[in-house]
């Protein structure tokens, strides 16, 4: 009877022990989910040949990414947005003034990669929806597709809590279809989901 109480006690003292370091274990999750906004200036290259004087390039750009971030240093996402190419404005008369603008909906795959602490770099590629507004007497609109795109950046991503982060990014990004390139520099906040 001794025996077995003496036993009993050596396992639930083995087993507490274990119990109690594995607790002091840090918690990894091995998937983790974010989504992010971004809000900043964009400028583009200006490469028109005709009303290259008249042309606004800059403009603020907002985008929207979703990020499968896994326990290694690559993470895979998606990105959305509008940013505006160029703007141009010309007075035709008195009485009437030419516009013409390009809106870019880009639907990029995206890799990022954590270089050090906070600090990543960004590549991706995909579609972007060029929609063309043309107003002179009438209006003109037209939406096409450019399937060769392709970007890249770099980011600064702090926590904040537990769940948020927030930072800053820098990225170029080329618009195949008409060879175009654009530099933006956006404030970035999201949440990481579990």
């Amino acid at each position: 009877m001794k025996t077995t109480i003496i036993i009993g006690l050596l396992v639930l003292i083995i087993y507490s022990g274990t119990v109690s370091a594995q607790d002091s274990l840090p918690q990894t999750h091995r998937n983790h989910y974010s989504l992010a906004v971004g809000l900043g200036f964009s400028h583009y290259f200006n490469t028109l040949q005709i009303a290259k004087d008249f042309a606004n390039p800059n403009s603020g750009t907002v985008s929207f990414r979703f990020f499968w971030e896994p326990e290694h240093l690559l993470s895979l996402g998606l990105e959305t947005g509008y940013f505006r190419l160029f703007k141009v404005e010309k007075q035709i008369s008195s009485e009437s003034t030419s516009t013409a603008t390009m809106d870019i909906v880009p639907l990029f795959l995206l890799v990022r990669m954590r270089v050090v602490d906070y600090f990543y770099v960004t590549a991706g590629m995909g579609l972007a929806m060029m929609i063309n507004k043309v107003s002179l007497d009438r209006d003109i609109n037209s939406t096409f597709f450019s399937l060769s795109n392709f970007k890249f950046g770099a980011s600064y991503l702090h926590p904040v809590g537990k769940k948020f982060f927030a930072g800053v990014e820098l990225e170029t990004d080329n618009i195949g279809k008409t060879n175009d390139w654009t530099f933006a520099a956006q404030f970035v906040g999201g949440i990481r989901l579990p």
